[in-house]
């Protein structure tokens, strides 16, 4: 009986070591276990930020292709008008031109004009003297002896 007791005792320490082990082994996949749970609360927080992440990126994208757009639309139009600003510069300028020219041919004009206008006063400054010749030579020649009129030729 002996053998029975000793294999007994041998079996229950080996059973009991056994236990302890398996124990052990419980313990430990029970805290690999809640890691993993934690580690996949983490995955799926962080999976759920990239999701947001890649929403707000795609979000940000069609902004940005709105913003693209408008400021190549804003562009054309800006070039449209600098464009139609050059050409009406072009104009001003080609008018300015001829408006100086015409100026020129004016100033011309008026100094041909104040030319005449001398020479007609000039002409009429003799008309008169004439007149008041004829006039004194009319009376002359009636009070004289009517053989001249006043002309000298």
């Amino acid at each position: 009986m002996n053998f029975e007791r000793k294999w007994m005792e041998e079996t229950a320490a080996a059973v009991f070591e056994r236990e302890s082990e398996l124990n052990k082994k419980e313990t430990s996949l029970r805290r690999k276990k809640e890691d993993l749970n934690e580690r996949e609360k983490q995955i799926s927080s962080e999976s759920q930020e990239i999701v947001d992440a890649q929403v707000r990126i795609r979000t940000l994208a069609e902004k940005l292709r709105d913003k693209e757009e408008r400021v190549k639309n804003t562009e054309m139009h800006y070039n449209t008008e600098l464009k139609k600003c050059r050409e009406a510069q072009k104009k001003v300028a080609e008018m300015a031109g001829r408006l100086k020219k015409k100026n020129e041919e004016m100033k011309d004009q008026n100094l041909n004009l104040e030319k005449r206008m001398v020479e007609c006063d000039a002409l009429e400054r003799q008309l008169r003297h004439w007149q008041r010749e004829l006039e004194d030579g009319g009376t002359t020649a009636m009070s004289g002896d009517g053989s001249d009129l006043g002309f000298s030729f």
